[in-house]
């Protein structure tokens, strides 16, 4: 078993091409089974979503015009 974190996150882009995202994956640990081979295939064992928080303080907003 490999843990890991996987971040998702939308781009924004201009609608006639669709739905962008981003990803980033973290291995949590349980890689030395790999032996250094790389993975070539993956399936999600459970899902875990954080809680979502109210912002406190300032926050960075960015704006794509």
């Amino acid at each position: 078993m490999l843990g890991a974190e996987i971040l998702i996150t939308p781009l924004k882009v201009d609608h006639q091409i669709g739905h962008r995202f981003l990803g980033m994956f973290q291995m949590l640990g349980g890689e030395r089974f790999l032996g250094g081979r790389p993975i070539q295939r993956l399936r999600l064992g459970s899902l875990h979503p954080p809680a979502a928080k109210a912002p406190k303080g300032m926050r960075l907003v960015v704006v794509n015009d």
